[in-house]
């Protein structure tokens, strides 16, 4: 490899041949790690060097997946075998041996994973594949059939799995190469009848194995004896238990007898490790703790010579040995004590259920004692039934019970093996489980980023736990209301999962539903919208219902369909399907019941059935209350939900201590996260107003949009005008709210101040942010990865602006579609990678909010604000909001006069007069030469002084004598000339007094920029010219005057580029 390397500069053929040996020769010498390493960077230099198409790269991926088999990572496996197939029916001829060699690989990875449903085609292809061969190998086809076999085994249909079995052992009698591999056939087949209690069929399947066995390895091997383990359990259960005693310890003394053989190669060894483990756990399950400590002292023995730098492997043996040789030395009267505590905690297990939780927990508590007595907190049987326990409690959501079992458990395992083990990192994963059930998210994220960092220095970052870890983050800081948190993490799972499951894997989908919630908690509804579409899909195409995780899966289906007014019918459909199963599986008085009541009240909520929707909020909020308790955060949605429907419905009594109950519940759980209470809070004003309340509402209601405003301000998607204006919508549905309650109570001065207050700071949020977002890219400039960033993003900026430009073709099978949907999708990442970039560097870009004291001690002696703003009527009768109003704060320097809010009418009123002038303005250069001037005037004046008097004619008396006035027009309103209104039908409002036009009355508190020097004119632009006419000639005229020091030289190439169009 040495010498390739030096001969090549890129990468190459010959390199990735000797990395792939490599590989090999490692993993012959049982050095995985470094076998794990030559794999993957063959299958780089071979695809580096665009040689995919050769067969040295099909054995690359063959041998990576391989070795995630052996080491027992299919999920890592999964996808170098789907690839090496993809090669194989690219490439070459389907009824390949070796392509039936690959299909029968990943089945088995399938297999691993329980997805009997993908395995068991691919199987079935495989034997078909062999079977009409002309010469088939005949230990290919018994290999397929047995792994065929197994999968029916699993799916419980025993009559094919037998029939395939018994097929696969007479085809290995008349093949000696196949003879093996029937064996295995034949093990498998004892395996069925012994479960079905068949023994004598199962012994007749082990006298067919056994013999093939010591045919092809003698009596004293490792396979025999572990055949005669087989055996001896096999009797032993059959009610022989002292012919299988004796069997068994025949294995042992072959097992003892191999271990002292220091030429055994290191797979033999692995082998033989394995065979003394299961032997020992037999003997263990037996009662023989003394036999099963012996066993378990050899088998470390042989590991050290094994585990080179897996420590974690050694230590967890080495306790078992302990732990044996503790339960070997316990008197008969602990043994009869421990024998009815298990039998006692294992019965309560199988029978536990929500209602009597509380009696479970105290019991389960006083058998569990019996365990730590006889064998110690640490005991390896402990250990277990703290598991179990907390398991148990999970189930049934006593979350409390659950939390308090499993870091118990988590302790004894650090003490046990260390926090770098994966005994500690499964019950740290349980752990925060029950945190974030129980609503502590900020522990929650904790340990799951501690698992994350033990998992990444034991697996590595590409393995299928870390990934399950990653979206157990995501779903943990969105309900914490971290969406940003969210959103990273989400987005990392996502793409790993579809890396390791695939596409359209439920894991993925999952993830990617986390994903689409996390960007409606900023604002991106568009974008949270479609993704929800996808995984609605996903989630579809798996609608058989034989378990459990099928229930759940067609539940999540249900849930994000609520979002597609089109498959409404598919959708009760899938509520229909899990609300009839799903209490086969765990009662209707369980949590998980009541959520999927819960979800089918929302859902014909959205179909108009408000009655039956709130039945079934009432039906599932009983189940909560008598399962989780009154306290509980699944309790106060449900609760805020129903109270949403009473509200809705007119029972505002009712509605009201609902909501107040489900925000005190959302305190409690969600102190760190304030939008979550945002929403309760907002529709409890909203009663409160109908019911008369004002004080309270406008209370709530500034609560909830300071808390949109903070929201606001951490939002990720603010490096865009559209990003900021979906930010704010929250809050401007609140405005409309209080601006209502505002002009409702004209008597309240604090109320129209803050309603003056918040619109102030809402007017100019957007300039403010987008300004900051701008002045951030500067302070981030130096940083050479977030430069590139800032000048692709404003490539692409101007690249969407060329294609709207330009028009053509917009069909969605148009290429013109999708260059704007993938530049479109690229703009959105590095916006989001922008903002990421300013928080992570600490830039503090909030502005100073603007208020009525300081705008006020803004304006200069006798001069007045006018802030004009849209705003919708809130209807206290009706609970709905009405066409949008223009609304004016009047605001005066003299503090004496306090500000001032007027209802100016109907945004149609006002914008119709607006086009009516406008088209008078618009007509007036044509008409000159042909109709009298004073008669147009005249004209002018009228309109002018109709669209006078319904604006400003409203607080004449407030602003006639001020001067300056400023003024801050929204709406159409921008659209007129506002110093040639009318005032009295004969002058005009410029004659009366100054006019100052801002974007928001908080321009006021602006610090005024240094005057500019000298000018810069710009001016000929050519309208025709297309994006690639402007970018030369562009070019051209920069380095025309470049040597001449024009200020051109001064701008950044965006800056010059907006000048010259």
């Amino acid at each position: 490899l040495a010498i390739f390397r030096g001969a090549y500069d890129d990468a190459n053929f010959d390199c990735a041949e000797q990395l792939n040996l490599l590989g090999e020769v490692c993993f012959q010498l049982n050095d995985r790690e470094a076998s794990r390493r030559y794999f993957s960077d063959a299958v780089n230099e071979w695809r580096t060097a665009h040689l995919t198409d050769e067969s040295g790269y099909l054995d690359a991926l063959r041998n990576l997946g391989d070795l995630y088999v052996e080491i027992d990572a299919p999920l890592q496996a999964e996808p170098y075998y789907q690839e090496a197939i993809r090669l194989w029916e690219q490439h070459s001829v389907e009824d390949d041996f070796a392509y039936s060699t690959l299909l029968n690989q990943l089945a088995n990875v399938y297999f691993a994973m329980n997805e009997l449903d993908d395995a068991e085609p691919l199987y079935a292809k495989a034997i078909e594949i062999e079977l009409n061969s002309e010469q088939p190998p005949q230990s290919d086809v018994v290999i397929a059939m047995a792994n065929l076999a197994r999968v029916y085994r699993q799916q419980g249909k025993l009559d094919r799995a037998r029939e395939l079995l018994t097929e696969a052992g007479k085809i290995g009698a008349e093949d000696e190469a196949a003879e093996l591999m029937a064996c295995g056939a034949w093990r498998e087949l004892a395996k069925i009848e012994a479960e079905q209690k068949n023994y004598e069929a199962s012994f007749a399947a082990l006298d067919a194995a056994e013999a093939i066995l010591r045919d092809a390895y003698g009596t004293s091997s490792i396979q025999y004896a572990d055949l005669l383990r087989e055996r001896g359990m096999t009797l032993v259960n059959a009610s022989r238990a002292e012919e299988g005693a004796s069997v068994q310890r025949k294995a042992w003394d072959i097992l003892a007898a191999e271990a002292t053989r220091v030429d055994l190669p290191p797979g033999e060894r692995q082998e033989l490790a394995d065979a003394m483990d299961e032997l020992a756990t037999l003997h263990a399950d037996q009662g023989d703790a003394s036999q099963a400590a012996a066993i378990r002292a050899a088998a470390l023995d042989v590991k050290k010579t094994l585990y080179l730098g897996e420590d974690y492997r050694l230590a967890e043996a080495a306790r078992d040995v302990a732990d044996d040789l503790r339960s070997s030395r316990l008197s008969p009267a602990d043994r009869v004590r421990l024998g009815e505590a298990e039998a006692r905690l294992r019965a309560m297990l199988a029978t536990v259920n929500v209602g009597g939780r509380d009696r479970f927990t105290a019991a389960a508590e006083k058998q569990l004692s019996v365990y730590r007595d006889v064998l110690g907190d640490n005991h390896r049987e402990t250990r277990s039934m703290l598991e179990n326990l907390g398991t148990a409690c999970r189930r049934v959501s006593c979350y409390d019970g659950a939390y308090h079992w499993f870091a118990e458990l988590r302790e004894l395992e650090r003490e046990a093996y260390g926090v770098g083990h994966p005994r500690y990192a499964k019950a740290a994963r349980e752990l925060a489980t029950a945190a974030r059930k129980l609503g502590d998210f900020e522990e929650a994220i904790a340990i799951l980023e501690e698992i994350l960092e033990i998992q990444r220095n034991a697996v590595g970052e590409s393995h299928a736990e870390f990934a399950a870890t990653l979206a157990d983050l995501a779903d943990a800081r969105l309900e914490a209301g971290d969406a940003p948190g969210a959103l990273r993490a989400g987005k990392r799972a996502a793409a790993l999962q579809m890396r390791l499951f695939g596409e359209r894997s439920t894991e993925h989908a999952a993830t990617l539903r986390t994903i689409a919630l996390a960007y409606r908690e900023l604002g991106e509804e568009q974008r949270g919208a479609n993704l929800l579409l996808k995984v609605h899909q996903i989630f579809l195409e798996r609608l058989d219902i034989d378990s459990r995780e099928q229930i759940d899966t067609l539940l999540y289906a249900a849930i994000v369909g609520k979002d597609h007014p089109e498959g409404y019918e598919a959708t009760q459909q899938l509520f229909d399907a899990v609300l009839e199963t799903l209490p086969q599986h765990v009662g209707e008085d369980h949590p998980d019941f009541a959520y999927a009541v819960f979800q089918h009240g929302t859902f014909l909520d959205k179909l108009g059935k408000r009655d039956e929707a709130i039945a079934e909020h009432r039906r599932a909020l009983a189940i909560y209350r008598t399962a989780l308790g009154d306290r509980h955060p699944a309790t106060g949605d449900v609760l805020g939900s129903l109270a949403h429907l009473y509200s809705d419905a007119g029972r505002l009594d009712e509605a009201i201590p609902m909501y107040e109950e489900a925000i005190a519940i959302d305190r409690e759980y969600y102190h760190d996260a304030p939008r979550r209470i945002s929403f309760e809070l907002f529709h409890l004003a909203e009663t409160q107003a109908r019911r008369g309340a004002t004080a309270a509402a406008a209370d709530n209601l500034l609560e909830t949009i300071a808390q949109e405003y903070e929201a606001f301000e951490s939002a990720t998607s603010l490096a865009s005008e559209s990003g900021i204006q979906r930010s704010l919508e929250g809050v401007e549905e609140r405005l409309h709210l209080l601006v209502s309650l505002a002009l409702a109570s004209p008597d309240d001065v604090q109320l129209t101040e803050d309603a003056c207050n918040w619109t102030l700071r809402h007017k100019g949020a957007v300039l403010d942010a987008l300004c900051r977002v701008r002045r951030a890219q500067r302070i981030l400039g130096h940083h050479s990865e977030i430069a590139a960033s800032i000048r692709r993003m404003r490539h692409l900026q101007q690249h969407l602006a060329d294609l709207a430009i330009e028009g053509g073709a917009r069909d969605a099978a148009s290429e013109a579609w999708d260059d704007e949907a993938s530049s479109q999708e690229e703009l959105d990442s590095l916006r989001e990678k922008l903002a990421f970039a300013l928080k992570n560097n600490h830039i503090e870009l909030r502005e100073e909010p603007a208020t009525v004291q300081e705008v006020r001690r803004r304006l200069p002696s006798g001069a007045a604000l006018v802030e004009l703003a849209t705003f919708r009527p809130f209807d206290v009768q009706l609970g709905t909001y009405a066409s949008p109003h223009y609304a004016a704060f009047v605001l005066n320097h003299d503090e004496s006069l306090h500000a001032s809010l007027f209802d100016l009418g109907p945004v149609d009123l006002i914008d119709e007069s607006v086009a009516e002038l406008r088209e008078l303005i618009q007509r007036a250069p044509r008409l000159l030469g042909l109709a009298d001037e004073g008669e147009l005037e005249e004209e002018f004046r009228v309109a002018s002084r109709s669209l006078y008097e319904l604006t400003f004619g409203r607080f004449e008396e407030r602003v006639a004598g001020a001067n300056p006035l400023y003024v801050s027009l929204d709406g159409e309103l921008h659209k007129v000339p506002l110093a040639a209104l009318s005032y009295d039908g004969d002058s005009y409002l410029i004659e009366r007094q100054e006019l100052a036009l801002l974007g928001s009355g908080r321009d006021l508190l602006r610090n005024h920029p240094h005057r500019g020097l000298g000018a810069v004119i710009f001016a000929n632009p050519d309208f025709e010219a297309g994006s690639l006419q402007r970018r030369v000639a562009w070019q051209a005229w920069r380095a025309r005057y470049a040597e001449g020091g024009s200020p051109v030289n001064d701008l950044d190439d965006e800056e010059a580029l907006v000048a010259v169009r």
